[in-house]
C-alpha cells in the first residue's frame, strides 16, 4: 500500500457517510524548515487537529511538493500539499491539496514566502514564523475527497497511512512554484515521488478495470480468480445441503493474545502477533492467524446476503487454510468487534459452542483466490449495531464482499450434533 498513486475516478466507491472533513485548526506559534527536499512548516504549538473515525489526529507539519505527488485520472498537477497529522499511537494522516497554476496566488504560501526566501538553498536552517501560522488560510470546508490507506512518500515510507486527497483543486502562482523549487538543494526540485505499482490493488466494484471480474487478469499469479473451480463464496442452499452429524462441534482453543489491527485498505484485520490457539478438523490443527471483516456478508443463506461476516482464517503447518465465517445482522452491538475499538483481543468472545454450521471446500474470497480453502460458516446468525457496521465501512471502501460464484463441482454439508 505505497504511495502516492493514480487515482482513477471509474475505481473510486462513492462513500457520503464519511460526511465533511472534521478539523479545528487554530493560529500557532510555526517555524519554516529547510529540510533540503522540501520546505517544512512544523507547529511548536497546539494548532488543532483532524478527527477521523472518532479518532483524534494531531497537526504536526504541512509541505510542498513540485509538482503533485498524486495524479487524477493520470493527470499530475503542479504543486501539492502534505498536511501531516499524527494520533496518540503516532499513526499518520495526511491531507493532500492539489494546486494548478493560475493567476491567483495561495494565501497560505504568500504567508510563508519570507521566510522560505531567508532559508533557500540552507539545508538544515530554519526561521521561526512571527505571529504565528494560521492551517485555516489552507483549507476551505470540503465536502468531496478521496480516501484510502497508503504510506509516507518519503522514508521510511511507513505504511498505514490515512490519506485524504481534496478533490477541489486550488491555484498557486508561477513565482511561487519558482520560489519553492529555487529553496530546495539542486536536484531536489521535482520532489515528487514517481506513482507506485498498483499491480496488488484490487476493487470491488463490478464493471471497473479493478473488480471482481478482472481479478484473475491482473497478476498471473491471479489467474485462479477466473479459473478456479471451487470459488468463494457461495450461496447456501437449505435444500441443496447434506446432513453430516458425524463432524460434532467445532473443535477449537483459543486465548487471548499481542494483536495488532491493520487497514488493508480492502478490509480492517486483526492479526495475531503470538500464539492465540487452534481450530481441529480431521486430526490436524489449524493455527489462527487472523480475523477480519466484510460487509455486507460474502456468502448467503437461501439467498439472504446479511450486513456483515466475521473471516477466522487458520492455518495448518502445511499453509493449507481453514476459515470460519459468522454471519451478522443489525442488532445489538457486537461484543467482540466492541473489545477491539476499546482494546483487547480474544477470540473466544466472537465465537460461541457452535453445533450447527456449514461445511464445503472453497476459495480465499480475495486474490489469489486459491482453492481448496476449508470453509466453516456458522449457522447461528450473530448481531453487530449500525454504529459498528459505518465504523468498519467508514475505515475502509464501502463495498468489501465478492460477488457469489456457483461450482457444479462441489455441494455444501451441513453438520449438526445429535
Amino acid at each position: 500500500m505505497q504511495s502516492p498513486i493514480n487515482l482513477g475516478l471509474l475505481d473510486l466507491t462513492l462513500a457520503p457517510g464519511l460526511g465533511n472533513l472534521n478539523y479545528t485548526y487554530q493560529n500557532a506559534n510555526a517555524s519554516v524548515v529547510n529540510r533540503g527536499h522540501d520546505i517544512m512548516v512544523r507547529f511548536d504549538g497546539d494548532v488543532g487537529s483532524l478527527k477521523i473515525n472518532g479518532t483524534t489526529y494531531q497537526l504536526r507539519q504541512m509541505h510542498w511538493h513540485t509538482p503533485s505527488e498524486h495524479t487524477i485520472d493520470g493527470r499530475r498537477y503542479d504543486m501539492e500539499l502534505h498536511m501531516v497529522h499524527l494520533n496518540a499511537q503516532n499513526q499518520a494522516a495526511v491531507i493532500g491539496i492539489l494546486y494548478t497554476i493560475g493567476t491567483t496566488p495561495d494565501e497560505f504560501l504568500q504567508k510563508m514566502e519570507p521566510y522560505i526566501i531567508a532559508i533557500s538553498n540552507q539545508e538544515g536552517k530554519e526561521k521561526m514564523v512571527v505571529g504565528g501560522a494560521d492551517p485555516n488560510v489552507a483549507k476551505g470546508k470540503d465536502t468531496v475527497y478521496y480516501r484510502y490507506m497508503g504510506s509516507f512518500t518519503t522514508p521510511p515510507c511507513t505504511e498505514g497511512v490515512i490519506w485524504t486527497v481534496v478533490r477541489k483543486v486550488r491555484t498557486v502562482s508561477l513565482s511561487q512554484i519558482t520560489l519553492l523549487k529555487a529553496a530546495v538543494l539542486m536536484g531536489n526540485e521535482n520532489n515528487a515521488r514517481p506513482l507506485q505499482d498498483e499491480d496488488d490493488q484490487f476493487g470491488y466494484i463490478p464493471g471497473t478495470p479493478r473488480g471482481p471480474e478482472n481479478w484473475g487478469s491482473l497478476k498471473p499469479e491471479w489467474a485462479t480468480c477466473s479459473s478456479g473451480e471451487m470459488q468463494s463464496p457461495i450461496n447456501l442452499g437449505l435444500l441443496d445441503l447434506t446432513l453430516a452429524p458425524g463432524l460434532g462441534d467445532l473443535n477449537y482453543t483459543y486465548r487471548n493474545a499481542n494483536a495488532t489491527v491493520v487497514n488493508r485498505g480492502h478490509d480492517i484485520m486483526v492479526r495475531f502477533d503470538g500464539g492465540v490457539g487452534s481450530l481441529m478438523m480431521n486430526g490436524t490443527a489449524y493455527q489462527l492467524r487472523q480475523v477480519h471483516w466484510h460487509a455486507p456478508s460474502e456468502h448467503a443463506v437461501d439467498g439472504r446476503r446479511y450486513d456483515m461476516e466475521l473471516h477466522m482464517v487458520h492455518l495448518n503447518t502445511q499453509n493449507q487454510t481453514a476459515v470460519v465465517g459468522v454471519l451478522y445482522a443489525i442488532g445489538a452491538q457486537d461484543e467482540f468487534l466492541h473489545k477491539i475499538v476499546n482494546g483487547g483481543v480474544d477470540p473466544n468472545v466472537a465465537k460461541e459452542h457452535d453445533i450447527v454450521y456449514y461445511r464445503y471446500m472453497g476459495s480465499l474470497t480475495t486474490p489469489p483466490c486459491t482453492d481448496g480453502v476449508i470453509w466453516t460458516i456458522v449457522r447461528k446468525v450473530h448481531t453487530v449495531s449500525l454504529s459498528q457496521l459505518a465504523l468498519l465501512k467508514a475505515a475502509v471502501v464501502n463495498v468489501s464482499s465478492r460477488k457469489l460464484l456457483s461450482s457444479p463441482h462441489f455441494s455444501p454439508q451441513e453438520t449438526e450434533l445429535i
